[in-house]
């Protein structure tokens, strides 16, 4: 067996009167609707198989705007040629999210209604059996395998500089208050960095990558026990979407899950942890203080 399965799946919350966040799954984004219909199997064996999600930002119709031309901007740019080798596709995924940021700013000029609009965006690639994850903003990526699961992206947030410099820890950045300013988004400035890490895949492993509107309502040891002990990715992701819910729900709920199943992978020792490359980081141009 060469496929994995996926499934995603968008939600209003119960706060927000719009939903600001979409997807992009291979060749499908929530543009047509807000859960794929059923679990999906994606071969892995090709080099187009594209993961992201996106939280918009600047008001319910422009964040709306600006995450949707993001994913759609990268849906139409993963069907032109990719390379096959990991240079030319960790090249691809900066350029894919690249021309999603000129795509927002340059229709936010176009528009001034929509001045201030951003997106964050969290996209995923496979290639030879590794992961690589671009990224831009605080949607997370998160590994698990075996018994532990781990967080593969940094947030680039006012509060993730403080954790990162050693101020605050993780513990008091989920009630930080100011935990929802971000750094640089999508579609804001007319130039970026994105953050680039890669990982090993092993059989077995699940990939979620999600906004802060179950991040930040659902702690990552729920996450992952949700994920392990449900029947599938799907039931998964209706049970995360009901705790992010029960917790308030305050947010738009995005997440996508995938299930590495093939028989292409190597299983993981029973100790083996998860790694990851980082191949280039975001550095903000600030001293974050207390």
């Amino acid at each position: 067996m060469n496929s994995v399965s996926v499934f995603a799946k968008t939600d209003v919350g119960r706060v927000r009167k719009g939903n600001e966040d979409n997807f992009l799954v291979v060749d499908t984004t929530s543009e047509q609707a807000d859960s794929l219909p059923e679990i999906r199997e994606i071969n892995l064996m090709g080099n187009n198989n594209f993961f992201m999600v996106a939280d918009g930002m600047g008001g319910p119709a422009a964040g709306e705007v600006a995450s949707l031309l993001a994913v759609n901007t990268v849906l139409k740019e993963t069907k032109n040629k990719i390379g096959d080798n990991e240079t030319s596709f960790v090249s691809k995924i900066e350029d894919l999210l690249q021309k999603a940021n000129i795509a927002v700013f340059e229709n936010a000029q176009r528009h001034p209604e929509l001045k201030g609009m951003g997106t964050t965006g969290t996209l995923a690639g496979i290639l030879n059996n590794k992961l690589f994850i671009g990224q831009v903003g605080d949607s997370r990526a998160y590994i698990i395998r075996n018994d532990t699961i781990i967080q593969i992206t940094k947030d680039q947030s006012y509060v993730g500089q403080l954790v990162k410099s050693g101020i605050i820890t993780e513990e008091a950045a989920e009630n930080h208050p100011q935990k929802s300013l971000i750094l640089q988004a999508l579609g804001t400035q007319p130039t970026l960095k994105v953050a680039i890490t890669s990982s090993k895949l092993c059989k077995g492993d699940y990939l979620l990558i999600c906004s802060d509107g179950l991040s930040g309502l659902v702690t990552k040891e729920e996450m992952k026990e949700v994920i392990q002990s449900s029947d599938d990715i799907a039931s998964a992701s209706e049970q995360l979407v009901d705790y992010s819910n029960k917790n308030g729900g305050h947010d738009n709920i995005t997440l996508i899950i995938i299930h590495f199943a093939s028989d292409r992978l190597s299983s993981p020792s029973n100790k083996e942890s998860v790694d990851f490359k980082i191949i280039s980081e975001y550095i903000p141009f600030i001293k974050p203080s207390p």
